[in-house]
């Protein structure tokens, strides 16, 4: 694959999908009710009720993602998953640049191709632990003014991957 294509196209992308996860994952937190489930009716004469059916039924489906509530519990875990990833990544690549570098041999034209190959990681790994810092820095001064209920602090707060 070309380089030109994946800083062009694909590159931009990536940095506003992470940038935009956040967003997308405060904007559908909602404050939790004490009940799970919405009320059922309790009309057994409504049509869209088959008549073999009574109102007693309740069908009850166990949650297979541990821990994970809501879109917003979905969206926080795989930004967490993706930034675990993004970080192991930029480091192997970090270790790939420097064998290639020592691989060159001291031929200019390999050193300014790997020059440059360092300068997109190390771009890359700043722009993935700035994405962690700036939400980090929003959180905390939401906190201090106290514009925000704390227990959605908290929430934010959870959701930022360690």
């Amino acid at each position: 694959m070309n380089i030109h294509i994946i800083k062009t196209k694909i590159a931009p992308f990536l940095v506003v999908a992470i940038i935009a996860m956040p967003s997308l994952g405060y904007a559908a937190t909602t404050p939790s009710s004490s009940t799970d489930s919405p009320a059922r009716s309790s009309t057994t004469d409504s049509p869209a009720v088959p008549a073999h059916s009574t109102s007693n039924e309740v069908t009850t489906l166990t949650n297979p993602l541990k821990g994970v509530n809501s879109v917003s519990d979905l969206i926080f875990t795989f930004m967490k998953i993706i930034s675990y990833i993004a970080v192991i990544f930029g480091v192997l690549m970090l270790m790939w640049v420097g064998l290639q570098f020592v691989l060159a041999q001291g031929k200019p034209e390999e050193i300014k191709k790997r020059s440059n190959q360092l300068l997109w990681v190390i771009v890359g790994i700043g722009i993935i632990l700035g994405a962690r810092i700036l939400v980090s820095v929003i959180i905390n001064t939401l906190d201090a003014t106290g514009s925000v209920n704390s227990s959605v602090i908290q929430s934010a707060q959870n959701a930022i991957p360690r």
